[in-house]
């Protein structure tokens, strides 16, 4: 209802799973989907973010060294849009980072990016993101930033580019 976007990050997140075949990848996607659309009564707009980011490693282990370029293949023939990010919070760094330091990285990292897309975690315990995120946004503002929704028209970082 505020106009932002559902965007999809696999129904499991279970690396094992989603990355040993595009099958299972596709499966998993596809029931976040409809359960997105269940819960909404809106179908998501076909926008994701691999677990992991495109370029990966760990997906190797499970699927091969041709699983990420396989499965970006297919989703882009499937007319998915994939975002990686360029600014990273380093809230994943640690069990939970101090919030200052993700305040910080944000900050230093966004200053100098045209069109920064920022990779923040809201699970437990993650309790210093939630929490870092005024100082965050009125940081952005101050530095001329406004906040938009992504989209299939938006800038998109991307690691790895399948055409």
């Amino acid at each position: 209802d505020d106009g932002n976007v559902l965007a999809n990050h696999t129904y499991g997140h279970d690396y094992k799973y989603i990355y040993a075949s595009p099958e299972n990848f596709i499966k998993d996607i596809k029931k976040l989907d409809k359960f997105l659309t269940k819960i909404t009564g809106n179908q998501p707009n076909h926008i994701i973010r691999y677990p992991g980011g495109s370029n990966n490693t760990i997906s190797c282990n499970y699927g091969g060294s041709q699983i990420m370029n396989t499965i970006i293949k297919q989703m882009n023939m499937d007319n998915y849009k994939y975002f990686d990010w360029n600014v990273d919070s380093s809230d994943a760094s640690v069990y939970c980072q101090k919030k200052d330091k993700i305040v910080q990285a944000v900050l230093t990292q966004s200053s100098k990016k045209k069109h920064p897309v920022i990779l923040l975690h809201d699970l437990n315990p993650k309790t210093t993101t939630v929490q870092a995120l005024p100082e965050i946004i009125e940081g952005l503002k101050n530095q001329g930033f406004i906040f938009d929704v992504l989209s299939k028209n938006a800038y998109a970082p991307q690691f790895k580019v399948i055409k």
